[in-house]
């Protein structure tokens, strides 16, 4: 296979385009969480995934894309909202924390969010990721499924519970959080991310 890009024709070092599209992805995803969305470079993402670089832009067109589709969850987690939502709204803030922290499958959503949050403190395009990939994507769709009000606001609202978490374990490795069991931290934090996804909320209650 050949790929014409900006007049110059290479070929992909993979067979076949999925995998060398999810070779790249894969490779992106390493480095925006080792360097972060400024200091990783395309060429240093061809090199890892080991492409020429040229077929990044090929697939991505931009740096900005790339990283946009290598922090997109919908693939991951379109099927897994369902399945959050159909176990009931009891526990649900427990199913959604042992999510992001232990992940789905083959890949790992909470590696992702840390990927995200890493890069999101130096860098305005990665600040877009967290509001599109985590509160439009995943949790504000959750909270528009389960009927309840205002559920932009509530999304949000989880999403300073996950994100803090994945912050202070993550980015800080804060003790004794980064070694603490994960089932744990689970049963810590779902009581807050299940108020704010479906207890009453202030704005609620009537106004005397």
């Amino acid at each position: 296979m050949q790929v014409e890009v900006t007049g110059a024709t290479t070929t992909p070092r993979r067979g076949g385009s999925q995998a060398t599209r999810a070779a790249i992805l894969s490779a992106a995803r390493r480095q925006f969480a080792m360097r972060g969305y400024d200091r990783a470079t395309v060429r240093g993402i061809a090199a890892e995934a080991e492409v020429d670089p040229a077929l990044i832009y090929y697939y991505f067109t931009s740096k900005e894309s790339l990283f946009a589709a290598a922090l997109d969850l919908a693939d991951v987690t379109s099927h897994v909202i369902d399945e959050l939502v159909m176990g009931g709204i009891e526990r649900l803030g427990e199913r959604v924390v042992r999510f992001f922290l232990t992940g789905s499958g083959e890949e790992n959503p909470g590696e992702a969010i840390a990927t995200i949050v890493r890069s999101a403190m130096g860098s305005d395009a990665a600040s877009g990721a967290v509001r599109e990939v985590l509160c439009r994507k995943l949790l504000t769709k959750m909270a528009e499924i389960l009927g309840t009000s205002r559920p932009a606001l509530r999304a949000s609202l989880a999403a300073t519970q996950i994100m803090g978490l994945t912050l202070a374990r993550a980015v800080l490795h804060l003790e004794p959080l980064v070694t603490a069991d994960d089932e744990i931290l689970v049963q810590a934090c779902a009581p807050a991310v299940q108020r704010y996804l479906t207890g009453p909320m202030p704005w609620d209650e009537p106004h005397s």
